[in-house]
């Protein structure tokens, strides 16, 4: 006699064999037709290995398999390679589906990708939500390490999950009633759960690139901190929010700007900005302190081909081993309103001073 208690253990133990056999059924001749044919049962996956290590100017003249080219990637750049392979499961399939909603009605896409993220975060609290989860991530783990090298990221590797995120989308929609009845039944758990889950994604997400930028670094890359989605970490205090006008960039709005850099060691570093100034005469000059001491001072000019570099040598003795403080002092704030088409964007109460593309650490 089988024990109550015992019988959805072993129920699930019998459906969970049952799947393996007929995954097996139906992946086993197709693995048997490889080997016979090459040699090798995943040569589907390990073949696109050539390309890959080509578009990173890797040699190509031997095979290496898929795995063997991601440990390499996990040996050398460890934590590059986490970030990216985070963001290419849970990031880059999902913010990649939803541009094609604006024809139908302005802000669609918006609202779709707003509820397609509700759902996906409410399917980790039910059996089915769960299972669609292992399924979707599952199928995208062949794309998340490469969806940044050459073409990888094209949208057809993806669009699999497109039928997923729309099920997230339904998931989101039929339980708004349920999620609003919860939270007035039991409001304390509900919001702790959903807290504590959105705060440790959101570490992940924006805190990241600091370590990905450090260990360019400590590797004696030439590395740019670039404006962008997940700059955050680096642009602290005196910037604009991100706009996008053939380049990402901020716009300082206060007297002084800050830019953190994670410099590994205590040394002497060469540091290069990308800045304008906001008119060709205004702000005539900036001044660059480095942790509170002057390295340099320049005088802006406009091109408007081309966004200005100027260069600033570190000494050894005021660098810090870990978190650095860059300021940008300009020498006026221009008013948003005198500023042109360009920043029309912002405020007509606003000050600017600088236009910043990118702070890059030279070799």
């Amino acid at each position: 006699m089988i024990d109550r208690a015992d019988r959805p253990r072993r129920e699930r133990v019998a459906a969970s064999a049952t799947a393996a056999v007929i995954v097996a059924i139906i992946v086993a001749p197709y693995l048997i037709s490889c080997t016979l044919a090459t040699g090798n049962p995943l040569i589907a996956i390990d073949y696109h290995t050539r390309y890959y290590r080509f578009a990173e100017n890797q040699p190509i003249d031997k095979p290496m398999s898929a795995a063997e080219y991601i440990r390499r990637k996990f040996a050398e750049r460890p934590v590059a390679t986490l970030d990216t392979g985070l963001n290419g499961i849970f990031v880059q399939p999902f913010f990649t589906k939803w541009n094609g909603f604006g024809p139908w009605a302005p802000g669609a896409g918006a609202v779709a990708r707003a509820l397609g993220a509700a759902g996906l975060a409410a399917m980790p609290f039910f059996a089915a939500g769960r299972l669609l989860l292992v399924a979707l991530l599952g199928s995208l783990v062949p794309y998340m390490f490469t969806w940044n090298v050459g073409g990888g990221g094209e949208w057809r590797f993806t669009m699999h999950a497109y039928p997923f995120f729309f099920v997230a989308v339904g998931v989101a929609v039929v339980g708004l009633v349920r999620a609003v009845q919860a939270v007035a039944a039991d409001p304390v758990i509900l919001r702790s759960r959903a807290a504590t889950v959105a705060a440790i994604g959101v570490a992940i997400y924006f805190v990241l690139p600091w370590y990905v930028i450090r260990e360019s670094i400590v590797r004696g890359e030439s590395t740019s901190i670039e404006t962008g989605e997940r700059d955050r970490v680096f642009f602290r205090s005196g910037w604009s929010p991100l706009h996008v006008d053939n380049i990402p960039f901020r716009v300082s709005r206060t007297e002084r700007a800050v830019v953190r850099l994670p410099l590994p060691q205590k040394r002497a570093y060469d540091i290069a900005l990308r800045i304008d100034p906001i008119t060709p005469t205004s702000p005539e000059q900036v001044d660059v302190l480095f942790n509170r001491t002057l390295v340099g001072r320049f005088r802006l000019s406009l091109n408007p081909e081309r966004v200005g570099s100027y260069r600033i040598h570190v000494r050894d003795e005021i660098v810090t081993a870990g978190s650095n403080e860059l300021i940008l002092i300009p020498t006026s704030l221009t008013p948003s309103l005198s500023a042109g088409p360009r920043y029309a964007w912002l405020g007509p109460s606003e000050r600017l001073g600088l236009r910043m593309w990118y702070v890059r650490v030279v070799p």
